[in-house]
């Protein structure tokens, strides 16, 4: 069983292997498009919440970017949870993401619920994790 994680060969094995979890709130004073920060985003393995190293600080970035913009309605709290999973059946893999959300209170004529579904291809988590080396980004 892996229990470090601090490159990407060891972090796609560890994905492979475990039950990763993501989560993330986005509050009723936020504004109704939002670009999530990597210090919004949870991770967890077995309900255990992962250590915020530089490495994993850096993966979040990846899942942020790969997010996007994310919209919610104002006035309303929504709550996101889901699953990351090592995926095979393209060329070369992917770590994908699939994600439920819902708002509360439940505002008439608003978004309520939905899912997402993104992922990264393995080339493209190397090249980032490689260049955030290279350029020394640490956590904020």
């Amino acid at each position: 069983m892996i229990t470090e994680v601090n490159d990407c060969e060891t972090l796609i094995a560890f994905i492979g292997e475990s039950t990763i979890s993501i989560r993330w709130t986005l509050y009723p004073h936020e504004p109704a498009v939002v670009w999530l920060a990597p210090s919004a985003i949870r991770l967890s393995h077995d309900g255990v919440d992962i250590s915020e190293t530089a490495f994993w600080h850096r993966f979040k970035q990846l899942v942020s970017n790969s997010i996007g913009l994310f919209s919610h309605t104002p006035g309303a709290t929504l709550e996101a949870k889901g699953l990351l999973r090592y995926e095979n059946e393209i060329l070369e893999g992917r770590i994908a993401m699939d994600v439920d959300y819902f708002e509360t209170p439940d505002i008439p004529g608003t978004i309520d619920s939905g899912s997402l579904s993104s992922g990264v291809a393995l080339y493209e988590l190397r090249q980032f994790m490689e260049d955030a080396d290279n350029d020394g980004d640490e956590p904020e």
